[in-house]
């Protein structure tokens, strides 16, 4: 009796899955998103370079602050209306002083404005003007408050002093956009703020007794 032959099979092909037998998409190039970088690089290259060039500058020009001051005032009025309204008629000269070695600079948008306790009574502008390194340029203002309503403690205080102290106590205090030229290739814009503690003598040919200013960005 023959053996049985034996019955060669072959193995069934390994199961592929579906997502194996589908391709993956080519993920293509969004032109936005390169178009985003680029951009992006290109910011932080000016700002970077921009920074640099400050940098430079400030090391080699070394700027300072130009300061704001009073040489002189000369108070020709000073006295109440009835309802204790203010009239004051002085005379400023304020003092613009760059004391920058090798920077220019140039002042515009110039505001005065007087105080009186804390109230502003006058407000005056200057034209602007450009003013060479070491210099100092003086622009006389003429501060006149018109019968202005201000507070009854406001009246006090200018009563009070005029009779007690035969002076006034006044704040000045000056606002302007400097821009500091470095050479002919950079410019700087920032505002400053001058503010002057003065008192000047009794009218009607009141001068300048103390004065203390100071200024800052």
């Amino acid at each position: 009796m023959k053996s049985p032959e034996p019955v060669h099979t072959t193995p069934p092909p390994p199961y592929r899955y579906k997502h194996d037998q589908l391709e993956r998409p080519r993920q293509r190039t969004n032109p936005l998103g390169w178009l985003l970088a680029v951009l992006c690089a290109l910011l932080w290259a000016i700002i970077v370079i921009g920074g640099l060039i400050l940098a430079i500058a400030y090391l080699v020009f070394q700027p300072k602050t130009p300061r704001f001051g009073i040489t002189s005032a000369t108070l020709n009025a000073a006295y109440l209306d009835t309802g204790n309204r203010i009239n004051i008629d002085m005379s400023i000269l304020t003092n613009f002083t760059n004391s920058n070695h090798k920077v220019d600079v140039f002042y515009e948008d110039i505001t005065i404005n007087l105080y009186l306790n804390n109230t502003i009574i006058s407000t005056q502008s200057i034209k602007s003007f450009n003013e060479r390194r070491r210099m100092a340029d003086i622009r006389n203002v003429h501060m006149i408050a018109s019968a202005v309503t201000a507070p009854a403690s406001v009246g006090i205080w200018l009563k009070t002093g005029l009779v007690n102290a035969n002076s006034v106590e006044f704040y000045v205090q000056g606002r302007f956009l400097t821009k500091a030229r470095f050479g002919n290739l950079l410019t700087v814009s920032y505002w400053l703020h001058g503010l002057c503690k003065i008192v000047v003598s009794a009218p009607p040919s009141g001068v300048l007794m103390s004065s203390q200013c100071r200024t800052k960005k």
